[in-house]
Order: C-alpha cells, then structure tokens, then sequence
C-alpha cells in the first residue's frame, strides 16, 4: 500500500507539472514533455496526459543512459507511429523503436534527441 501511495503521487505530480514544463510544438499538433521519473512511469503518463488532450500528438521523453527514449500516444490524431518512427530513425545508430499506429515507442542516442524529432515533425506534417 505504501509503495501503490507513493506511485500515484509520482503519477500526480508529473501529470501536474506538465502544465508548467511540457511544449507544444509542430504548430500545437504535438504535446512534448521531458520527465525525470522515480520510476519507470513513461508509459503510464503518457496515458494520461493523452486522455487530457485527445486530439494532439503526445511524446513522452526520458534521458537513461546516454539515449533519449519515447512514448507516443494519441486517440484522434490520424497517424501510424510505427511509420513515422521508421522514417525518423533512418540511418540513425542504435536507434530503434514500434508499436500500434496510437501507442508506440522509440529509443534514440541522446545526440540524435533533436534530429529525430526534427524528422519526426517533418513527416508528421507531410501525412
């Protein structure tokens, strides 16, 4: 029990800061939030920061390690994140990522963080 209360306070408090510290980028389209989470949590927030936006694009960010890894979420946008994760990873070392076309994930080196979103937000705005 004392574990489960301190989950969801950590779930609470990111869900909170997000007003404070995510961007809206790609026009709006794209909701980007970087989080230092005690636990592994990216997949869990981006949940719920996509059920308080359903018509945007959710990226999840998390620095481990030397890379940049990602959650993707979105309910109404009409994308298929598998492809547009294909095509941002392109000849991109070490990079890899997948899922459904509303709930995926992507692992990149953390020098590669800016260069993979910038490509992601082109063939985001190519569909």
């Amino acid at each position: 029990a004392e574990w489960e209360k301190e989950v969801r306070e950590e779930i609470n408090r990111l869900v909170r800061e997000h007003t404070q510290k995510a961007l809206f980028i790609a026009g709006g389209k794209v909701i980007l939030y970087d989080i230092k989470p005690k636990f592994a949590l990216r997949g869990e927030i981006s949940n719920r920061i996509q059920a308080l936006y359903p018509d945007k694009i959710v990226i999840i960010g998390e620095i481990e390690d030397g890379h940049y890894l990602m959650s993707f979420r979105t309910i109404k946008a009409n994308v298929s994140f598998p492809d547009l994760i294909r095509k941002a990873i392109e000849k991109m070392e070490g990079a890899h990522g997948g899922g459904h076309a509303k709930a995926a994930g992507c692992k990149v080196l953390l020098e590669d963080k800016e260069r993979f979103l910038q490509r992601f937000i082109q063939s985001l705005n190519k569909n």
